[in-house]
């Protein structure tokens, strides 16, 4: 019998001081490989736990990640063991995903993970979060650039996320953010990932144009719009649930999406990307609808939708607003895309608002303009009164049923 094996042996039958001795004494002897290191030091971190040493637990998990350049989904799972024992749970979930980017499958830090997120979702919601919510949003982590506009009141308890149109960027949107001046609200303006040809700072959120700078449509795209959305919505998510929940900024359900155009496609499409428990508080789409090659390949689906409701979680709110007369994005595609998310009962509450004679413009009227702050009187969530400082008396009073004209300098009219 090895000496890890007489290791295991203790720890299996609850010896831990016995079994953290074995593992040491393997750990002295020569020529051991890299690999049989990692499982003793594993092994050892495990033991360190049992018997609530946990900064030497950690200390063994990081050697054991030191050894393998390419990681080892164990050692990773022990530092966030570790991690959590020393209740850091930003860094244990950091360590988790580690562990599921090469074990996918790990039932114990799936379990884990779930078992952090809810102790973030507390911490998220608490008004000291005020600090690591501004933080985040200071630096664009790398790939991402945006246009920061943090609450004039002092109090960050919602973040709304701008995704400009095809060909624009985020500083109009920055510009919006500022004149609106919504209550316990910051605004994220995005730029999108890709440049647009033939234009000075125009960029767009997925491909949209072939070989040839043609506009891609349903009928020529094949499924080449479709991966991108997805690809993007991927990111955007890795931003929302890694960068800003779970560093303790901003649980999901707490942030917001506004989107125009393309940019309201995937606002859409990332409302309905994130899995239950971590969907988004509400999304207002601006002449927007699903791409209607999904809609049209998901329309006779089978499958029996998931209700949130069921389980406990939130409801996302859903706002489209549109121009039946809009050429880019015809009336059919809206309200294709409202049937398709009220098919889905228990995850979303839906609303399609028409407002005729704009086109395909972007918030290009005040009765528009309205709507949209009348629906975020609903959809954002609000700290009890006393808990913030008083607001300007130039702040727009949002609550439900009580909403104020906006007002000649808040109002910024079409972009």
């Amino acid at each position: 019998m090895t000496l890890k094996d007489k290791g295991n042996s203790f720890y299996q039958s609850g010896q831990w001081s016995e079994a953290e001795r074995f593992y040491t004494a393997g750990l002295r002897e020569h020529g051991l490989s890299p690999e049989a290191k990692v499982v003793l030091l594993c092994n050892r971190s495990a033991t360190l736990l049992k018997l609530g040493r946990a900064e030497d637990a950690l200390q063994d998990a990081r050697q054991a990640l030191n050894l393998l350049p390419r990681g080892h989904a164990k050692s990773s799972f022990r530092a966030a063991q570790a991690l959590e024992a020393m209740q850091d749970p930003r860094a244990a979930v950091v360590s988790l995903r580690e562990c599921l980017s090469r074990q996918p499958g790990s039932k114990p830090a799936k379990a884990l993970l779930r078992q952090l997120q809810a102790q973030l979702s507390v911490q998220c919601q608490a008004p000291g979060a005020d600090v690591l919510r501004r933080a985040a949003c200071v630096t664009p982590p790398t790939g991402w650039d945006w246009r920061y506009t943090p609450s004039q009141d002092g109090c960050s308890q919602n973040l709304t996320l701008m995704l400009h149109g095809l060909g624009d960027s985020p500083e109009p949107y920055a510009s919006l953010a500022q004149s609106l001046k919504i209550p316990q609200t910051d605004f994220l303006a995005i730029r999108g990932p890709l440049a647009v040809p033939f234009t000075e700072n125009g960029r767009c959120w997925y491909d949209a144009f072939d070989a040839d700078f043609e506009i891609l449509t349903a009928s020529s795209a094949g499924k080449q719009r479709i991966a991108g959305l997805e690809s993007v919505c991927t990111s955007l998510r890795a931003l929302i649930v890694q960068h800003l929940f779970e560093k303790g900024a901003w649980h999901p359900s707490q942030c917001h999406v506004l989107g125009f155009s393309q940019g309201g496609t995937v606002a859409l499409e990332l409302t309905r990307f994130l899995e239950p428990g971590l969907g988004l508080g509400s999304c207002v789409a601006v002449s927007a609808g699903l791409l209607p090659e999904w809609l049209h390949a998901h329309s006779k689906s089978t499958e029996v939708p998931r209700e949130r409701s069921e389980q406990g979680e939130g409801v996302s709110r859903v706002m489209l607003t549109y121009d039946p007369c809009d050429h880019v994005v015809p009336e059919r595609e809206v309200l294709a895309t409202k049937a398709y998310l009220e098919s889905r009962p228990g995850r979303y509450e839906v609303q399609a608002r028409p407002f005729s004679g704009r086109g395909h413009k972007f918030w290009a009227s005040r009765e528009e303009g309205l709507a949209i702050v009348e629906f975020w009187s609903q959809a954002l969530s609000w700290r009890p009164p006393g808990s913030v400082s008083d607001a300007d008396s130039t702040f727009v009073e949002i609550r439900p049923g009580t909403l104020q004209d906006l007002g000649p300098n808040a109002w910024h009219g079409p972009l």
